[in-house]
């Protein structure tokens, strides 16, 4: 069972299919038979096992913890009560450097090096090494992060954005 909070959002679960049955391709990488499939209920006689999945080389500890990562980033953009509870670091859509145009693609690449700068010095900031007027460029992602995340934010109910980027210029260009 996967579950987020206390509410269950997904399941996994072990299959065997009979091997008379044909399969076809479903949405989603789903494979479908042809005859039903039945649940194992068995883990000692049926299961998986690490490195006889398609010839898997998969060090489990790495995937874990690139899970657990992955998890907390999640929570911790998502305790800041950002929705879509997205990390903009460290998400980029593959489809991007289609979608934009060349002075799209730069702008963003500057805003993604402020919030860089601003999240690789949280530390001396919570700590209280940070002093205006030391580092321009820590001081304008100081001013300008907080307005760049309240910009990403977006609640269920809001309408798509047109243009997000020509967006997010204009709330940065009102706050000079």
């Amino acid at each position: 069972m996967i579950t987020q909070g206390a509410q269950q959002i997904g399941a996994i679960g072990l299959f065997s299919i009979d091997e008379t049955a044909s399969l076809t391709r479903g949405e989603l990488a789903r494979v479908i038979p042809s005859k039903p499939a039945t649940p194992i209920l068995d883990f000692v006689r049926d299961g998986v096992t690490q490195g006889f999945v398609e010839n898997a080389n998969v060090n489990p500890v790495h995937e874990m913890t690139k899970l657990i990562m992955a998890t907390r980033s999640f929570e911790n953009v998502q305790r800041q009560g950002r929705y879509p509870a997205i990390d903009a670091l460290k998400s980029l859509s593959r489809l991007a450097n289609n979608a934009w145009s060349p002075d799209q693609r730069e702008f963003t690449l500057k805003l993604r090096a402020l919030l860089s700068k601003f999240e690789d010095t949280r530390g001396l900031r919570m700590l209280g090494g940070y002093s205006a007027g030391v580092d321009p460029q820590l001081d304008q992602a100081v001013a300008l992060a907080p307005l760049i995340h309240a910009a990403l934010m977006q609640s269920p109910h809001d309408p798509p954005s047109v243009d997000a980027i020509a967006e997010i210029a204009q709330i940065l260009k009102n706050a000079k």
